[in-house]
């Protein structure tokens, strides 16, 4: 399930599927709140998520149907569905749509 550190601003998608071929991601958010530039790929052999993020390459959309929106700690905050724009031209994407699926309860 990918997951977004809201102190580093780092995007992880540890399975992406490209058109059959899965890719572990990292992009990083600190140009602008909406562009997320890449900062790694990696062609993975193996890999499978039961949220899997899928990129079409047709439409240049990325759907991410569950993201882990986490602290520094590494304590999740909250949980999004998102389709992200890929913008080849300078090698990012910026983020289309969230919507929150459900508030993570708080221990307060």
């Amino acid at each position: 399930i990918p997951t977004y550190n809201v102190n580093s601003g780092i995007l992880h998608i540890e399975v992406l599927q490209v058109s059959g071929v899965n890719y572990e991601i990292s992009m990083d958010n600190k140009e602008d709140k909406n562009l997320f530039v890449y900062s790694s790929r990696i062609a993975l052999a193996q890999g499978e998520s039961s949220k899997p993020a899928v990129f079409d390459e047709s439409t240049g959309i990325l759907t991410l149907p569950l993201v882990k929106v986490i602290d520094s700690a590494g304590h999740v905050i909250s949980l999004y569905s998102a389709e992200m724009e890929h913008h080849p031209e300078r090698k990012a994407l910026t983020l289309k749509s969230a919507n929150q699926i459900e508030p993570v309860p708080t221990d307060n």
